[in-house]
Order: structure tokens, then sequence, then C-alpha cells
């Protein structure tokens, strides 16, 4: 503890939740005496978690490369209407995963600043009639009937019993497709 005692903290510019007490923090009380009680005690993350719904907090993002809290959060904050995402995942990273997490958000009715992502002028947002029936064709012109499962997407399975396959888009396996039936 003595190699904590000269430090000074300032004010928090955010809220400071801590999962030590349960409750706000200004800044200055996170002294190192402080840090060594979060070291000793139990983490109180679920008096930090009440504390932030009732403060009206129910969105969520875990910064962190192995998100571990994102099942506490979203069972924790569901009756809240809680929307719990990570900024990265296990060998996922990048500005493909953040734009990811932004719009998994942004589907959940987070309201997202895209000028901040996008910049001037730019929009993820594509300008498509409100009513489906406008007399405007947005569909592109269906080619002739295939039974080539590359026209689908998929490719071709050296299984015997396998017609295609595809790998899935989130790459964790593959989706087959076949049909059996009897000869005859």
């Amino acid at each position: 503890a003595e190699e904590f005692a000269d430090l000074t903290p300032g004010r928090a510019s955010v809220p400071f939740y801590s999962t030590v007490l349960g409750r706000v923090l200004e800044g200055p009380e996170l002294d190192g005496a402080y840090w060594c009680r979060n070291l000793r005690e139990p983490v109180r993350f679920d008096r930090a978690l009440e504390q932030l719904l009732g403060d009206g907090r129910n969105v969520f993002i875990e910064v962190s490369a192995h998100p571990v809290l994102s099942m506490p959060l979203t069972d924790g904050s569901a009756e809240h209407g809680g929307v719990v995402v990570g900024s990265l995942a296990r060998n996922e990273g990048g500005i493909g995963q953040l734009l990811k997490s932004l719009g998994q958000l942004h589907v959940q009715g987070v309201d997202i600043d895209w000028t901040k992502v996008l910049g001037e002028g730019g929009s993820p947002v594509a300008e498509l009639p409100t009513y489906a029936f406008q007399r405007e064709y947005f569909w592109t012109e269906a080619t002739a009937a295939s039974a080539d499962a590359g026209s689908m997407g998929l490719e071709a399975s050296a299984h015997p019993w396998l017609g295609a396959a595809t790998a899935l888009a989130e790459g964790e396996g593959h989706l087959f497709t076949g049909r059996l039936a009897p000869n005859g």
C-alpha cells in the first residue's frame, strides 16, 4: 500500500461506477488505499450494475479483447431494455469489428452519430421507399432458374451425400445441404 501512497487522482471526466463500493465516485477518492481495497475485496459487479441501471444507463460496450462480462451484463440488464455489445472478439479486431459493433448497436435502436464514423456526407442508410408498393421497383431482375448451387453462393461438395456447402458468416462452422431419395 505504501507504493500507492503518492497517488493523487483528479476528478473523473466521466462517471466512475465503482465495483468496490457500488456507487458513483467523483475521482479524488480513487487513491492508493482504494486500489488496494479493490484488489483485496470481492468485486461487486452487481451493485455497480444496479446503480448504472438506476441512473438510466442501459447501453453497455465491453472494451476487451476477450469479452467476459457481456453475458452477466445482458442477463442483469434485460429487464431494463439493456443493450450489450463487445468491442472486440477472439481472433477478431480492427475497424471491421468496430463497425460491426456499431451496427449491432444501431439495429438495437441505439442512436449512432454516423458522421463521426463516416465523415461529413457519409450515410450508412440507403434511400428506400417507406411504403412497399410505390410503383417503383428496387429488386434486381431474376435470371433463369438454375440448379447450380454456385448461383446461390454455395460451393459443390466432394462428399457423395452433400450437394453443396458454404462457410458460416461468423467463420465458425459450415452449412451443408443435400438431398437423400430412395432409388427407384
